[in-house]
């Protein structure tokens, strides 16, 4: 038959049991309620069931601390003995010990007979000292749980990254925290993994030179005009892009000085972004010189922000890498077995009715010229 006594209780272990497994820890707030909720059923039995909550709550407290100062036992242990003491006497802290034993006693008696299974709390208990190596499933499980409980946040929603630890919150207050505990543990990197970062660097650097190296004046790579442009850029300057083969260019060969000087839209690789982006990031710091990086197609989808910035007296740098059309759909085009078919800017053929003709001959110079900016135009 149930009681209030008894209900109580299992409400007090669903708690305890909840708070444990999803923060590792029994709140204070918690243990609180539950105190006064087992003080008024003691209250309710009258003073003699007061006097025997008390001394229940002073022994289920005596009993464990000294275990709590051995580190033998956590705090809330602590506290969730001192509560059951206080709701059932003397006899229910007894019966719990009692209970806690033999329990306990199972335990060790399946961790002794089943070592994997003491490997598996061993690994769970050094989840956060060891987080990637026996212990990474059970780190990344209670990431999942802390982030969306039982019911999780949704398929493809979690923040669990093969081969990551799990980190949840607001990029710069997380990178200060990180920055203050690297500081506070005097973390520092190993000398070998430093030497080998290094090492790294200095190959990556000697590989960047020589794909930004002109070989052919005559016939200009897309990498030669991006280190050609990077060269005669400033340190404080800022370089703008947005679609097509060149964000990815730019991001292996564009070497950035300044935190603001690199200017990407890599998200939807939105054709016609540049001019107008650029625009804009000229009129937030005039300080700056703004290089815009655009191919032929994104310039003839939203070039008139040039006569925007005229009005609005911002001067912007505009480099035009004239392919002939939209090239880097084309090899993406062709890279799934299809054809090639209206990406490229030709004449049709009469003869084929096609886009199979000669190229168009688009000046871009005298097309910006002509939109009132002072126009370059350079032969390869």
């Amino acid at each position: 038959m149930w009681t209030l006594r008894s209900i109580f209780l299992w409400m007090f272990a669903a708690g305890v049991t909840y708070y444990d497994l999803r923060y590792r820890k029994v709140p204070n707030r918690f243990v609180l309620l539950s105190a006064a909720g087992g003080f008024a059923l003691a209250a309710a039995g009258g003073w003699s069931a007061c006097r025997a909550g008390l001394c229940g709550m002073l022994l289920g407290f005596a009993l464990l601390f000294p275990a709590f100062l051995l580190r033998m036992v956590g705090g809330g242990d602590v506290k969730s003995l001192a509560v059951i003491g206080l709701a059932t006497g003397l006899g229910g802290v007894a019966l719990a010990m009692a209970v806690g034993i033999v329990a306990g006693g199972v335990v060790l008696l399946l961790m002794t007979v089943l070592p994997h299974a003491a490997q598996r709390v061993n690994d769970y208990r050094a989840a956060l000292v060891d987080p990637f190596q026996a212990s990474y499933q059970v780190r990344q499980a209670l990431g999942a749980l802390a982030q969306g409980g039982l019911f999780g946040v949704g398929l493809g929603q979690g923040v669990q990254k093969f081969g990551a630890l799990p980190l949840v919150g607001d990029a710069r207050a997380t990178l200060d925290a990180l920055r203050e505990g690297a500081a506070a543990a005097k973390a520092r990197t190993a000398a070998e993994y430093g030497d080998r970062v290094e090492s790294l660097k200095a190959e990556w650097d000697a590989a960047v030179d020589s794909i930004r190296a002109v070989e052919t004046p005559e016939n200009l790579t897309q990498a030669n005009v991006i280190g050609i442009v990077n060269e005669a850029s400033g340190p404080r300057d800022v370089v703008v892009c947005a679609a097509g083969g060149m964000p990815g260019d730019l991001l292996k060969l564009w070497r950035p000085v300044d935190p603001k000087g690199y200017h990407m839209e890599y998200g939807f690789s939105c054709m016609g972004y540049e001019i107008a982006g650029g625009l804009g990031v000229k009129m937030a710091d005039p300080s700056r010189d703004v290089f815009v990086m655009v191919g032929d197609g994104s310039y003839l989808m939203l070039h008139t922000e040039i006569v925007t910035s005229l009005e609005e007296g911002q001067k912007i740098i505009i480099v035009v890498v004239d392919n002939s059309g939209y090239q880097c759909i084309r090899n993406l085009q062709m890279s799934t077995g299809s054809p090639s078919y209206g990406n490229e800017l030709r004449y049709r053929d009469p003869k084929t009715g096609i886009l199979d003709g000669p190229y168009i001959p688009i000046d871009f110079a005298a097309n910006a010229a002509r939109l009132g900016a002072v126009a370059i135009r350079a032969e390869t």
